[in-house]
């Protein structure tokens, strides 16, 4: 039978070497971490999005179709913003829902979403109040995740 001596040198030395080891790879995998979620902010170009968000705004305030427009343009926005921090899925409805798992407030956007797909898919009719309660949804959704 071996017998190991747990006060050698050897092993002392063996267990530091295996620490420092577990070690350098934690600050690698940090370093790494880092660099991504900087990558992923480096992307959202806030200035941009802000431009189009008062360009929503005010087109939001028109008739009936402008209304819709800016809901349209609102939602790809928001779209948008979601590709470039990462959420996963190939629509809309995909990324809303990888969102909403880490931002829990967005689940309202639903219901703008819903909103959106009856203006794109159907003949909708848009009423002043149900505009303005979509782009109010949008705007905290943008609020929410640090755009404005």
């Amino acid at each position: 039978m071996i017998e190991i001596n747990l006060n050698s040198t050897s092993v002392k030395i063996g267990l530091i070497a295996l620490l420092l080891v577990i070690f350098l790879i934690l600050l690698l995998w940090l370093s790494i971490k880092n660099k991504i979620r900087q990558r992923r902010s480096a992307k959202l170009d806030k200035d941009v999005f802000i431009k189009r968000w008062k360009a929503i705004e005010e087109s939001s305030l028109g008739n009936d179709t402008s209304s819709k427009l800016a809901i349209l343009e609102a939602d790809n926005l928001l779209d948008e913003i979601f590709k470039n921090m990462g959420f996963g899925g190939s629509t809309m409805g995909e990324r809303l829902k990888a969102a909403c798992y880490r931002y829990p407030s967005l689940t309202d956007v639903w219901e703008a979403h819903k909103i959106r797909n009856l203006i794109a898919h159907e003949n909708y009719q848009l009423y002043p109040k149900t505009a303005k309660r979509a782009i109010n949804i949008f705007y905290h959704a943008l609020k929410e995740l640090g755009i404005i």
